[in-house]
């Protein structure tokens, strides 16, 4: 059994302060000295760099839909190696989920399968004694849901919060655990949801020790503590069986390419790969390999660059030319293809694997969960072979790429999330999203499998 004080702070909604709520907290238990290991639910990562910039760790991603119980185990446990508590960011409303029938990768979810003690944030700024009423409907809709202790955020001063707690408690509810003036602190600039990772720069030590000092004056953190140690005892995680190093997976890594889900990469190496990192942005040439992983990032924020390493593109495209399996996810599909228009009407010519051009878009034009069928066999699998992910993309098809794409046969079938267009052949792999293979736990052996064909077959 693995024991470590943890705690999910969630909310009502969405936008309601659950991201100011755990970084103060964050802060606040770094004052006191205590390592935190915080993780964030959802694949998009938006607040991870501040997560990291305040603990001084890697903010790992938590995902009940994509990852399945074992899988998120795994990566809650070994992401609190070494620290003294851990808090988990949940995302949108505690019961909102995939689908608004049930809360399937849900914070809920996420709560029950980690046993995660909830601190339950709320908008406190027109709240008086209905706040007990709002409690009570959230503490009695899943008893398997423990709800802790609520923060109120955007109160009024030390009269309002006082209020606010004499209704939890004269109502029984879970109590009033901390509150959030509207102040300056928290102050950062916007964000644009999953297009790329937040900038951290603004946390910096001024501001992070002003978190701290309020967090000592707004919250109860010795309660909080108290309730994140009692948390019961998680069982240890099935491991991966790791099999011996057969061939070199070159993985595509840089500001252009940074999305990967950990767990993925680590399925990789247990299937045998080692991988080598390098740098579209950067490389002018590939190393050695054996296969190719080019990943999903902010590629078209980067089409530029991309596009004037030269070196690298012609690299590339020789390698699948001459039949090195390559996987590309996301925006790896972007960079593939033979060029990118950017939002100012450039034309930025990129790898030319694929025969389709991209249009760079200020909205994302694919976005959300999704889950598709292989309609033949491919580098991942057999006809039939499921695959989930999340997409986010700010680019999409030529007027004249859609027309090609539509005419063919499409290449798979959405079971969940909008219809989406891929492409492959023997060697070959694209997806508009980025994976993650805990749904599908044979896809990192057959992608290896298939390394070890072409090498046999080219030397």
């Amino acid at each position: 059994m693995h024991r470590v004080p943890r705690l999910l702070v969630s909310g009502v909604g969405c936008g309601v302060g659950k991201s100011a709520a755990l970084l103060t907290i964050a802060a606040g238990l770094r004052r006191r000295g205590l390592s935190v290991a915080a993780f964030t639910l959802g694949p998009d990562g938006h607040d991870a760099p501040m997560m990291e910039r305040l603990t001084g760790r890697p903010a790992h991603c938590l995902d009940p839909w994509l990852m399945g119980r074992q899988t998120l185990r795994r990566t809650f446990q070994r992401g609190v190696e070494g620290a003294d508590v851990a808090l988990v960011e949940g995302a949108l409303g505690l019961f909102d989920g995939v689908d608004p029938t049930s809360d399937d990768g849900s914070s809920a979810e996420l709560a029950r399968w980690l046993e995660l003690p909830v601190l339950l944030v709320l908008d406190g700024s027109n709240l008086g004694g209905s706040i007990a009423a709002l409690a009570r409907g959230f503490q009695r809709y899943d008893p398997r849901v423990p709800i802790a202790g609520f923060i109120a955020n955007h109160v009024d001063g030390p009269g309002h919060t006082g209020n606010l707690r004499a209704s939890l408690e004269a109502s029984g509810s879970a109590p009033l655990l901390g509150s959030l003036p509207t102040c300056t602190t928290l102050r950062h600039p916007g964000r644009d949801l999953g297009a790329c990772p937040r900038d951290a720069g603004w946390l910096d030590e001024v501001r992070i020790e002003a978190l701290g000092q309020l967090a000592e004056r707004c919250f109860d953190l010795d309660a909080m503590l108290a309730v994140a140690r009692a948390a019961t005892p998680l069982p240890e995680p099935l491991a991966l069986t790791s099999a011996p190093c057969a061939v070199r997976v070159g993985v595509a890594l840089d500001a252009a390419f940074n999305r990967y889900f950990e767990d993925d990469l680590a399925r990789l190496e247990a299937a045998g790969a080692e991988l080598v990192p390098f740098s579209p942005l950067t490389d002018r040439r590939l190393p050695d390999l054996d296969g190719l992983v080019l990943g999903d990032g902010p590629v078209e924020s980067h089409t530029a660059e991309l596009s004037s390493n030269t070196g690298l593109r012609e690299a590339l495209r020789g390698a699948i030319a001459r039949g090195v399996p390559t996987l590309a996810l996301g925006g790896g599909l972007v960079y593939l293809a033979r060029g990118a228009r950017s939002l100012s009407g450039t034309l930025h010519r990129l790898v030319g694997a694929l025969d389709v051009d991209f249009v760079c878009t200020a909205e994302p034009m694919l976005a959300g969960y999704v889950e598709v069928e292989t309609n033949c066999e491919t580098l991942v699998g057999p006809e039939g072979t499921r695959l989930r992910g999340h997409a986010w993309r700010h680019a999409r098809l030529s007027d004249a790429s859609l027309d090609a794409s539509e005419a063919d046969a499409p290449f798979v079938r959405a079971i969940t999330g909008p219809e989406v267009h891929a492409y492959g052949g023997t060697n070959l792999l694209a997806l508009p999203f980025r994976t993650h293979w805990a749904s599908s736990p044979r896809v990192p052996e057959t992608f290896v499998a298939a390394c070890v064909r072409s090498t046999a077959l080219f030397h």
